[in-house]
Order: structure tokens, then sequence, then C-alpha cells
């Protein structure tokens, strides 16, 4: 249960909890698609303490938040205890985290291991270690307290469909992923660390960072795009989860370390796009950069758009095998298995 870390503003009536318990006495309430994590970040600089200071007071200092991916597998005490102190409904405070794409990116939530087009953080005790949290320079710069997004944890969104732009996952001027928490670390001096859009490493303000304007490659690319990021925000649902398992499936085929799919170069040849060169080495999907990932998401949503057409079309140009289209996959959707179940009886038949 959490600690108020003070007596509420006041002390009248008007600051008591609309659920149970007192207000802190800052008690800034999540803002639109905000993560988690942002907001605690931005309750402990709202109530005047350093974050690390904020957190062993209310929460407890057997209760270490950094060192696990909190917006990914956030403990109920922790989301009761924001929700009780901060006049949050609950509901509200259960969007913050990760939570909310279950049933849209994956159907099952685990806390460990790789979890289905959520971007891993690579925790090493407090430090991050791989590229996580992505984030649109626009967006912050536009902010009046710039603050993280949760859609900005997930891998198949790798631009900003408000301002068209592409996003970054680390800081452009040292490389250093994000990692806000860390910004007070190894200061002790300092009691405000200052916006979260200044890079824990170096100091730079992540609202400079040069624009880059995302341009699909081909117009059907553009459209399925925009049906899949208002799928992805709750706005539609043209799209369906079985339509991100099977898109989540191509680009697992198309960054392969199978030597026989060329079904990367067979997308970008057909529709003239730049032959951009992704590893092949054995990685998550999630795992790759950010320019890669949008490479190969572009190329796979291609076929995604027209699937009925355009897969037998790269499997008879020998782009694609059969097998690897199927592999690793038993549990996807019929309209797929109608596709790629011709294929193999033509393949039988023409081996016959």
């Amino acid at each position: 249960m959490g600690v108020a870390v003070g007596a509420a503003a006041g002390g009248g009536t008007d600051d008591v909890s609309p659920l149970t318990g007192e207000l802190w006495p800052a008690h800034p309430k999540p803002l639109p698609d905000e993560l988690l994590t942002s907001w605690i970040a931005r309750v402990a600089k709202a109530n005047g303490l350093k974050l690390q200071t904020f957190c062993d007071r209310v929460f407890g200092k057997e209760h270490q938040l950094w060192n696990r991916d909190i917006d990914r597998s956030a403990p109920d005490w922790l989301l009761d205890t924001l929700a009780r102190h901060s006049g949050t409904p609950t509901d509200v405070v259960l969007h913050t985290t990760l939570g909310v794409y279950r049933g849209r990116l994956f159907r099952e939530r685990h806390s460990s291991g790789q979890l289905r087009w959520i971007l891993p953080m690579g925790i090493y005790h407090r430090t991050r270690r791989r590229f996580g949290l992505q984030f649109c320079p626009q967006c912050l710069a536009d902010d009046a307290e710039p603050y993280f997004r949760t859609c900005w944890r997930v891998a198949v969104l790798t631009f900003c469909p408000k301002h068209q732009l592409y996003l970054y996952d680390r800081c452009p001027n040292c490389s250093a992923p994000v990692a806000f928490h860390r910004r007070e670390l190894g200061h002790p001096k300092v009691t405000d660390p200052g916006p979260l859009c200044l890079c824990h490493a170096c100091d730079y303000d992540l609202r400079n960072a040069e624009r880059r304007p995302f341009v699909a490659y081909e117009t059907s690319i553009a459209t399925e795009l925009a049906q899949l990021v208002d799928y992805i925000s709750g706005k539609d649902d043209v799209f369906s989860i079985d339509h991100t398992d099977v898109l989540h499936q191509l680009c697992k085929v198309m960054v392969g370390t199978r030597k026989s799919s060329n079904l990367a170069a067979f997308v970008m040849n057909t529709i003239g796009a730049e032959n951009l060169a992704v590893s092949h080495r054995r990685q998550t999907f999630e795992s790759r950069p950010i320019e890669h990932r949008a490479h190969i998401i572009q190329l796979a949503i291609w076929l995604l758009a027209d699937p009925q057409v355009r897969i037998p079309m790269a499997w008879r140009a020998k782009a694609v095998r059969y097998n690897h289209l199927v592999r690793d996959f038993p549990s996807s959707p019929a309209w797929y298995r109608a596709i790629t179940g011709p294929l193999k009886r033509e393949w039988i038949q023409l081996g016959a």
C-alpha cells in the first residue's frame, strides 16, 4: 500500500481522493497516451522530489521499480497506489501500461521473454541496453510538458502519424537509449533533472532532433499503414490481431537467417524501393534498429495490402518457399492458410 508524500495541500475536504486515501500534494493526471514510467517521473517532479526519493517514500525501498519493465508488467499494488493517491480512475491508470495492446498486438501477456510487437528494454540493473523507447521530436516540442507515449514502445510504429515524421529510437547526439529515469543518477546535488526530453547521457534536448519526413514507398502501403495506425490506437477495427500476426510472420521471413528466402528483395524490385541492407543474423524483429524495422514493415505491408495476389506472386517468382511462410506459425488464421495451402499443393504437382 502506498504512503502519501506529505499532507494534502490545504488540508481541507476538497483534498480527499474520490477513490480512497489522501491525494498527494501534487497529483497530475496521465496525459493522452502517456506511458506509466513517464507519468511516475512527472508526478515525482510535480511534488518537488527526485524520482528515486519519491519512489522510496511512496512505494518503499523494498520495491525497486527501475530494474524491471514496469510499463510491461506493472504489479497491482503499484497501479492501486497511483490510482488512490493521484485521484485517477483505475481504468485510466491501466491505460498507461502496455497491457492496453493485449488482444490487438499480442494475445497473452507474459512477464519475461519477447512480447510480440513490443520493443524490449534490455534491462540490466537500472540500465537500458536496448532501444526500447522511441520518440517523435515534434511531439515533444509541441508538449507543454514533454512526456513519452505508450505507442512509442510499439515496434511496428516507426513514424509519427500526426506529424508524418520518422521516430527515433535513441539519442541522435550520442546514440544512448532513452532512459529519462537515469538523469539524476550520480548527481546528488541536482534536485531538478530538467524535462524528460533531455538525454540522460549527454544532456542533448531530444526536441532538437532533425525532422525526417516519412514517405511511404507505394500508395497501397500508405493506405494499409494508415489503417494499421488506426487499429493500434483503437480508432478503427479494419485490421485485426490476425492481420498483425500475419504481418509479424512476413517480417520474420524477410529478416530470417535462411538464405533461400529472397522475399524482401522481390518486393523491393517489384515496387522500386531502395535496397537497404538489413542484417540477417538471428535476433527478434523487435530488437532491430528502427531504420531496419521501418523498411521491412513497409515491404511486408505491401504483401498484406493484397495478400491473395501478392503472396502467391512472390512464391511463383521463387522469392520464398511455402515452408518459410508457415514455419513456426501454427495459429495462423484461416484466410492465411487459404492463401498458402494451394501453394503447397501446386508445389507437389510441379514436383510430380
